[in-house]
């Protein structure tokens, strides 16, 4: 009798080593599961910080371009070749083939097809660069309710597209160009 109770002691302790292994073994999982979830969540996070300040970045690529349309003394399409240098209009492109345009255009445009800054969103720089197309549709009469203080009686409408890419000295230019912000939107610009 005495053997049997050693016998099972012994047993037991067997049972008990095994079932702690187990257990460490499961606990050790679960926190090495948390800990890539921890991360995996904190890569989520930040390219959605990333993508967040590319919108604010894109607000300001489109801003310039309403303002660069707006400065011109008359609309782009009548204006000669020596105005339009003289206005420094670069970013505008009546010839543009490819609407909207591609990374192939965004790639060499800067300073030729475009315009190109350098803008701070957040904790991040962002290359902006903007072109403005004018549209087939002719100029539109302002109507009695729509005020202008300069005389003007007819607008007409452009579009805008405006990309965002990473400015990242040290990335590589594939995987900066992997993380960019395309819009388009449409300006209006009043004239006589």
């Amino acid at each position: 009798m005495i053997m049997n109770r050693s016998r099972r002691r012994r047993g037991q302790q067997g049972v008990t080593l095994m079932l702690t292994i187990f257990i460490l073994l499961a606990l050790t999982f679960a926190v090495v599961g948390l800990l890539y979830f921890i991360r995996y969540d904190n890569l989520v996070s930040a390219n959605v910080a990333v993508r967040a300040s590319a919108r604010e970045a894109s607000d300001q690529g489109l801003s310039a371009a309403a303002t660069a349309l707006q400065n011109l003394p008359g609309f782009p399409q009548l204006l000669t070749g020596p105005q339009l240098a003289a206005a420094n209009a670069v970013w505008y492109d009546p010839n543009l083939a490819t609407l909207p345009p591609g990374p192939g255009f965004w790639s060499s445009c800067a300073g030729v097809n475009c315009a190109s800054m350098l803008v701070t969103a957040g904790k991040t720089t962002f290359t902006v660069k903007y072109v403005v197309v004018p549209t087939p549709v002719t100029a539109q009469t302002l109507n009695g309710y729509q005020d202008v203080s300069n005389g003007a009686t007819s607008y007409l409408i452009y579009d805008a597209y405006v990309d965002v890419t990473l400015y990242q000295p040290l990335l590589n230019l594939l995987d900066a160009s992997n993380m960019h912000v395309d819009v388009e939107a449409v300006l209006r610009k009043v004239g006589s």
